[in-house]
């Protein structure tokens, strides 16, 4: 959590940029009091909220406990809430920034458009930061800050696994580099049911869900073998480290842990190894894509064969 003590600035003080950028994109700017009442909103999705509101009438049920919270001071750092706009709650990842007498609220869609809309969350407190920086803070906070930023936007904010665009970024240093591995090897790992326990249970209890798997998983990471969250359910394991066959025992270890753990979801996965001569390859990304869909394809398969039997 970052923390600006000064006067409240009007949403309409903005920079022209920044409303023009929020405005394009689906990130949310939300300002309140300190009981959640709505003072300004901006962005491409600000007509679904209607100032004078209250912010906790566009939360979940599930998420209603989080954002009393944060408006008490009691979350502490980034946050996931579930907004809902229509019929079905949608995930945002919700960056918060306190002044004398009001809330900012930054409201991004997760995960789908969660790495595109970073880039904006990076701009727009960018210049929240050229507003503030002669009253509030020194140069050293706001690097502290940017740091911070800087970390979450490769971090899934739930499981702390790195996201999507973490794992280009660790493809693009092999196929960069001096000596290219002899192999390398994915699984794509889904869940099996997960949404029959968001739909019976809540989306706490699938959140806990998720969560567990990643501590499970954790365990698995080394230098060479990594672990990444891509999707809501969808993970991807990468690794130089390890032949095929020890994978598959690896992850069938590991739906064997989650089975046990979590009673009803199960976990389905395919496999994929490229030789040095493919992951030279992957320097264009339709070949990443390439191999993560024939992954992809092998897991759904195996998710086909598990529910016929």
């Amino acid at each position: 959590m970052i923390i600006w003590m000064t006067g409240a600035i009007p949403i309409n003080e903005f920079n022209q940029k920044i409303v023009q950028m929020l405005n394009q994109s689906n990130t949310i700017v939300i300002r309140t009091d300190h009981k959640g009442v709505i003072l300004d909103v901006t962005g491409r999705l600000a007509d679904h909220i209607k100032p004078s509101d209250t912010i906790f009438n566009y939360v979940d049920s599930q998420s209603l406990n989080r954002m009393d919270q944060i408006l008490n001071d009691q979350e502490g750092n980034t946050s996931d809430i579930y907004l809902k706009f229509n019929e079905e709650p949608l995930p945002y990842i919700v960056e918060y920034i306190i002044d004398n007498q009001n809330y900012w609220f930054i409201l991004t869609p997760f995960p789908d458009s969660y790495l595109n809309s970073i880039t904006n969350i990076y701009e727009a407190t960018n210049q929240l930061n050229e507003l503030y920086v002669e009253k509030a803070i020194s140069e050293k906070q706001l690097n502290k800050a940017l740091e911070q930023l800087k970390d979450k936007s490769i971090t899934d904010p739930l499981t702390d696994l790195h996201n999507r665009q973490h794992f280009y970024d660790e493809i693009k240093k092999l196929y960069n580099a001096e000596q290219v591995p002899k192999r390398l090897s994915f699984a794509v790992i889904d869940f099996n049911d997960l949404k029959y326990v968001n739909d019976n249970f809540g989306h706490l209890a699938g959140d806990g869900l998720l969560k567990l798997f990643a501590n499970l998983i954790a365990d698995v990471q080394t230098d060479r073998t990594r672990v990444f969250r891509i999707g809501g359910d969808e993970f991807i394991l990468m690794t130089t480290e390890y032949e095929l066959d020890t994978l598959t025992e690896i992850v069938h270890n590991l739906d064997h842990q989650f089975r046990e753990k979590s009673d009803i979801c199960s976990l389905s996965f395919g496999f994929v190894t490229l030789e040095s001569e493919d992951i030279r390859s992957l320097i264009h990304h339709k070949n990443v894509d390439h191999y993560i869909s024939k992954a992809d394809r092998a897991m759904y398969d195996y998710k086909r064969k598990i529910k016929s039997t």
